[in-house]
């Protein structure tokens, strides 16, 4: 941290993940919001998988909420997920207008869809983390290992979320073949990345705990 200190100056000698953790959980989910629609079709034994780009790193957003949850308990795991959703919807709001104004055709057309994504996506996007930070709170409760709470609490919201979001994401864009399968390979990518996520943390809690 050297170098950063020398470019920024010196910091506080605090926890940085209470900073660093709700500013990536922000820039994340913008990023999801922004290129939800965007998409990448490959094709599977020539059947068509529709990946929206804006889903690629969005399960980080579940465990980060997680992890703020097993560091600094649920109340401010929550709080950094309510400022999250209010960051995300000042910046689409800002882009908005900035690029409605704006004499470039090119800035309105990328930004004039994600207030229409947010609108439609922050209900289930809430509603998923909702089921993430309970059921975490709960298997933390009934005192399960931590692979048990990371990994099924983001899969349990991963795998709700996905089946609402890929069948909207291919509607907007006209995409009528390979709804199924679409769902289907995005569930199965978020489940192995959360499985990777949830196995480093739970490597890592086990190893602190030994050295204590």
């Amino acid at each position: 941290m050297g170098i950063l200190d020398k470019i920024f100056g010196e910091t506080t000698d605090d926890d940085h993940g209470r900073i660093f953790l709700p500013i990536i959980f922000c820039v994340i989910l913008s990023s999801t919001t922004l290129f939800f629609y965007n998409y990448k079709t490959l094709f599977f034994f020539g059947y068509p998988l529709h990946l929206s780009m804006g889903l690629i790193f969005f399960p980080l957003t579940f465990t980060f909420t997680n992890v703020m949850q097993e560091k600094y308990g649920k109340l401010f795991a929550n709080t950094a997920v309510r400022y999250g959703f209010l960051s995300d919807a000042i910046l689409i709001f800002l882009s908005y207008i900035l690029s409605y104004f704006g004499e470039r055709e090119d800035y309105y057309s990328v930004y004039k869809e994600p207030p229409m994504i947010m609108g439609m996506t922050f209900v289930f996007v809430w509603m998923s983390t909702i089921i993430n930070t309970t059921v975490f709170e709960k298997l933390k409760l009934l005192n399960k290992s931590a692979f048990t709470r990371f990994f099924l609490s983001s899969t349990l919201a991963e795998t709700s979320i996905s089946t609402i979001s890929i069948p909207m994401m291919m509607f907007n864009n006209g995409l009528k073949e390979g709804a199924f399968l679409s769902i289907f390979f995005i569930v199965f990518y978020k489940i192995f990345f959360t499985l990777i996520l949830s196995t480093i943390i739970a490597v890592r809690m086990m190893s602190n705990t030994h050295h204590r």
